[in-house]
């Protein structure tokens, strides 16, 4: 959460909650208020997610209650509510690609921080930060998860789990991508592999950090 004096304005951000698992909201609460008896009418121009403009300009998955907040001498206080639904629609938009024939890649937003600000008129901004991780704690849920998701390669997990039954799927690293470890069967994830899947998985996209702080966007 960020407090920010701008002004005669201050203004604060609570994100709840704060660790949002895939396909689920977090919802942003904008405090603004005056700092003395004045009347001020505040627009809010735009919302960031990880460092993109994803409101007013946007995915459906991006939602604000209101976009005008007038404060007065007799209501020096007031909120606005942001809602961030982390889903396939907001990963096809903030990195401008989708897998090749179906699903996402909403998990590779997984495992990072963001920031999110909302941006007012007058100079006014606010901001704080959420965690997105996977909706699954177990390493054979993240699997399921990425599967069921059609995000890496579904069609060569299935066909890896019918017809050799000595591999064993696994996820490896921050982003969970998925794996196949072969324990008999060497050669049986090259015949697998089709153009199109090694394509995805080659193209797989990583948020950007560019300053390493560990928060993208921030």
């Amino acid at each position: 959460m960020e407090v920010k004096p701008v002004g005669n304005i201050i203004a604060s951000m609570v994100c709840d909650p704060a660790i949002v698992p895939l396909d689920s909201s977090t919802v942003c609460t904008v405090h603004l208020g005056l700092r003395s008896a004045n009347t001020v009418t505040l627009n809010l121009k735009e919302v960031d997610f990880g460092g993109k403009k994803v409101w007013p300009d946007g995915p459906s998955s991006v939602r604000v209650n209101r976009q005008t907040v007038t404060l007065t001498p007799t209501n020096m206080q007031e909120d606005l509510t942001i809602i961030i639904t982390i889903n396939d629609e907001l990963a096809n938009y903030y990195f401008e690609k989708k897998p090749l024939g179906w699903g996402s890649y909403s998990d590779r937003l997984v495992g990072y921080s963001y920031l999110i600000k909302a941006v007012f008129s007058g100079g006014v901004a606010s901001s704080d930060i959420v965690e997105i991780r996977d909706r699954s704690p177990s390493l054979g849920e993240k699997v399921e998860t990425l599967t069921k998701g059609g995000s890496i390669a579904q069609y060569v997990l299935e066909k890896v789990a019918k017809h050799a039954g000595q591999l064993e799927t696994v996820a490896s690293g921050s982003l969970g991508k998925a794996t196949v470890v072969v324990s008999k069967f060497f050669g049986v994830l090259g015949w697998l592999l089709t153009a199109r899947d090694v394509i995805n998985w080659l193209r797989a996209p990583t948020p950007s950090d560019g300053d390493n702080n560990n928060v993208i966007g921030g």
